[in-house]
């Protein structure tokens, strides 16, 4: 046994002094650099543990001062003020820099811009032709980093308590979440046309996007919930949703196959969010406000998002996308005010726990379809007044007289909610 282990260990050592065999620059990782603020450490947490999964090396740092602006970042740069820590992969060693020696300590491949979320839906904190702070800080950078490649980091709306002027630092006043992040999305759409159409990585949409169509909710006090206070920050399942935004953006695979998901029960559905927001591909139904599901037997609703109306009642279809409604995810009005009674199809057999509660429910039968009529009414002009044709007129005689004759059907009508319940919808009785 020792001899074969002494043979085993020479032969190591005689393969690792041949020539020929340099380590692979593709097993160096790719470096990046987020220049933000506390929402760019948000989006970098999970960064690296995402991509390890995918069988991807990269290291991601993120440039840390509380709140910064691209003001303050100017500023900083300027003159030399050694305010920032850098968290590496979510590791922080708290070793204070200047952004200079920052930008001297190594050569980046990706680096990303970002504004504070106390000035990002106001572009004059972005750039004027008096205060450009976006494009003074860009060239920089560019000055020590020739070879990296820019990017803009989209931040996403504030939570709803914030939007409603509750924020902890920042206030402002938003009827919704998404109506703060159309102002976002703009002005970083504009910052990126400010350096040449750079990439935007749509952070901001991907967190609204699991707000408006799947179900979580805009509150940070929400269950589920992307926010954790607010100071609208990421919580872990908002920091993993944007971390699987990142990679897909920077190296264009499926996050959706990564084998990390840090034990969250709902990973592969914030993989199936980034991954729709980053390449427009759907694998799941989005129809009239409807987000949904689909299986072999049919679709379940996930997110009903359309308005509600006045009266407070609202129907659930029965088909979406050609297939029959089936089922009623427990998210389908985790944020909607407004709704009294819920209009259910009989095609529906399972409803989440805690669903419909608080909520009038009333199960309908399908509508028929009513059949076209294969004897057409035509009007024949006589002298200015118009008379119906001979042979038409008998053909409707003869079907108002079977009609009166024919034995009358049911028709479908609402059956009283008070005789079902939503937790057993397949007790339903005809």
């Amino acid at each position: 046994m020792k001899r074969f282990l002494c043979l085993c260990l020479a032969l190591v050592l005689m393969l690792s002094c041949l020539p020929g065999l340099p380590v692979s620059a593709d097993d160096e990782p790719l470096k990046i650099l987020a220049i933000g603020n506390s929402y760019s450490n948000d989006t970098t947490e999970y960064v690296s543990r995402i991509a390890r999964g995918l069988g991807i090396k990269v290291e991601v740092t993120s440039l840390y001062y509380p709140g910064c602006t691209l003001k303050m970042h100017v500023y900083k740069y300027e003159n030399d003020i050694p305010d920032y820590v850098l968290f590496v992969d979510g590791n922080c060693d708290w070793k204070y820099m200047t952004l200079k020696e920052v930008l001297a300590a190594k050569q980046y491949d990706i680096i990303t811009f970002q504004q504070s979320p106390s000035g990002c839906q106001d572009f004059s904190t972005y750039y004027t032709p008096e205060n450009p702070y976006l494009t003074k800080l860009a060239d920089y950078v560019r000055v020590q980093q020739p070879n990296a490649k820019f990017m803009i980091h989209q931040t996403w709306a504030f939570c709803e308590e914030a939007c409603h002027g509750g924020g902890e630092y920042t206030v402002v006043y938003y009827d919704t979440t998404a109506d703060m992040f159309k102002e976002i999305e703009e002005n970083y759409r504009k910052a990126s046309a400010l350096l040449g159409n750079i990439p935007i990585i749509p952070f901001g949409k991907a967190v609204q996007t699991a707000v408006d169509e799947f179900g979580y909710d805009p509150s940070y006090q929400g269950n589920p919930t992307v926010y954790n206070d607010l100071i609208s920050h990421m919580n872990k399942t908002g920091s993993y949703l944007t971390g699987c935004v990142f990679v897909e953006s920077i190296f264009g695979v499926d996050c959706r196959k990564t084998s990390f998901t840090d034990y969250m029960k709902d990973a592969s559905l914030l993989q199936e969010i980034a991954h729709e927001v980053v390449t427009g591909e759907q694998s799941t139904l989005y129809e009239n406000g409807i987000r949904a599901f689909g299986d072999e037997n049919g679709v379940i609703i996930y997110k009903d998002s359309r308005p509600v109306p006045e009266n407070g009642e609202v129907t659930i279809p029965t088909t979406l996308g050609g297939k029959t409604v089936t089922g009623i995810n427990k998210h389908i009005y985790a944020d909607a005010y407004g709704i009294q009674t819920v209009y259910v199809p009989q095609t529906v057999r399972k409803i989440d726990v805690g669903a419909l509660d608080g909520l009038k429910v009333v199960y309908v039968k399908p509508e028929p379809e009513e059949k076209a009529s294969s004897f057409p009414v035509l009007p024949v002009c006589i002298g200015g007044a118009v008379l119906i044709g001979g042979v038409t007129m008998i053909l409707l005689i003869v079907r108002l007289k079977k009609r009166k004759t024919a034995v009358p059907t049911a028709t479908a009508q609402p059956i009283p909610d008070e005789k079902i319940t939503p937790s057993a919808p397949t007790d339903i009785k005809e």
